[in-house]
């Protein structure tokens, strides 16, 4: 700008790295150090900018592009430490703090450490949450992901397309065209041809190093199922002391329109001691009769798991346990 002269200003506060700098509205940037968050004010003097340390001593961000606004203005960003960070213009705090950490641990226990600053991140803002991608422990690009939702700081794990690294993407808007079923009204009222009709929505856009490009819709993984696994913890009644014997399982499930395997399983648990899974049961949720298994399992402490390879959209309802109460021992 001219005018301005050569003006120099040094964020020697601290010794950290410079990463990046997002505008937090119009007349203020964020400048995101490695171990510390400065604040920059536009400002009519000689100097334009009036910069400000809001936090030092703290994780700054793995890399400039794991830095993503939210709707509400407030950024987040994958940190140096695993931590997903939250600033709001005045401090940073960690998210799943102080109740527990299951942010940082899922992160740096699968995380390749040394190649964090090749993270990136997306924010979906109808729904409130902040994904980022990175490198998985032996890999060399990012192919590991989680998304964090900032009301109550729940934390789900994402792959790539078949484990590919994918080292770009985002939230996007994309339409696709509508079946019979959704259409609405009668034929007669319609004004439009059939391929006029679409239907917008959000979807997480990635690139994989190969040149190719996927999207998080449909049923299957590129073609291949999908592995999910659920598990309960361990249940032990309202009279925990006691012995339980599990007679049957009535799982409730929506039913799928093609074939859809799940595999149940029980575990038990009887002092403290890490679960032991029993053998596997299969069931066709498809099917239009009760899917109902009996068992002849005692514990104290009993837990489920469902396995799926997943062709199909798999909704899982819930699961009625008729179980019989036994004596102390």
């Amino acid at each position: 700008e001219a005018g301005w002269g050569t003006n120099t200003t040094l964020l020697a506060d601290t010794e950290g790295e410079i990463v990046c700098l997002m505008e937090m509205g119009n007349l203020q940037t964020v400048i995101y150090k490695t171990d510390a968050i400065y604040m920059a004010y536009a400002q009519g003097a000689l100097a334009p900018f009036r910069y400000e340390l809001k936090q030092a001593g703290i994780s700054g961000p793995v890399s400039p592009r794991a830095v993503v606004r939210l709707s509400n203005g407030v950024h987040a960003y994958l940190a140096l430490s695993g931590e997903v960070m939250l600033f709001d213009g005045v401090s940073a705090r960690a998210l799943g703090k102080p109740q527990n950490n299951h942010i940082q641990k899922y992160v740096l226990d699968s995380a390749d450490r040394n190649l964090m600053n090749k993270s990136w991140g997306w924010n979906d803002n109808e729904h409130m949450e902040a994904g980022f991608y990175y490198p998985l422990a032996g890999s060399t690009d990012p192919d590991r992901g989680i998304i964090v939702r900032m009301g109550d700081e729940t934390l789900w794990p994402v792959s790539g397309p078949q484990g590919s690294a994918t080292p770009a993407g985002g939230k996007i808007t994309v339409s696709t065209g509508i079946t019979y079923g959704q259409l609405t009204g009668t034929w007669g009222a319609q004004n439009k041809t059939f391929g006029e009709y679409s239907v917008s929505e959000k979807s997480l856009l990635v690139g994989d190093t190969t040149g190719k490009t996927f999207i998080d819709t449909g049923i299957n993984d590129d073609g291949t199922a999908i592995t999910a696994n659920i598990e309960t913890g361990l249940y032990g009644g309202e009279e925990q002391s006691r012995w339980k014997a599990l007679d049957a399982l009535d799982f409730l499930f929506r039913r799928t329109l093609a074939t859809q395997t799940v595999t149940a399983k029980v575990g038990v648990s009887n002092y403290g001691e890490v679960r032991v899974l029993g053998s596997g049961v299969n069931m066709d949720i498809s099917a239009t009769t009760a899917n109902r298994i009996g068992y002849r399992t005692t514990g104290r402490f009993l837990s489920l798991r469902l396995e799926i390879l997943a062709t199909q959209l798999v909704k899982w309802v819930g699961t009625i346990a008729r179980v019989a109460l036994r004596g102390k021992r």
